[in-house]
């Protein structure tokens, strides 16, 4: 018995109708997506905005440690009463 025209209609509207909900389903699953990349994103940028400023803090600490070590041997000098010969 040759199946009826009728009923490969019914299979071909069928399929087309499960292809436009594969579809719909991949649309709302990109904007999922979507949402979750640009929470990463935001997420990423303020990280970076406060390692930056963290960075900042410390090399400002690191260049007063500097400055401090810098003028130790004339202090520690000073304080131990240590004169430089005439000439230094």
């Amino acid at each position: 018995m040759k199946p009826s025209k009728r009923a490969g209609n019914d299979k071909l509207n069928q399929a087309l109708a499960d292809l436009i909900a594969a579809q719909a389903n991949l649309v709302t699953a990109q904007a999922g997506l979507a949402n979750v990349q640009a929470s990463m994103q935001a997420n990423h940028l303020a990280l970076e905005r406060e390692t930056a400023e963290r960075f900042a803090r410390i090399e400002n600490v690191l260049s007063e440690i500097q400055g401090m070590l810098q003028g130790l041997p004339e202090a520690v000098r000073q304080r131990i009463g240590f004169e430089r010969p005439a000439g230094d």
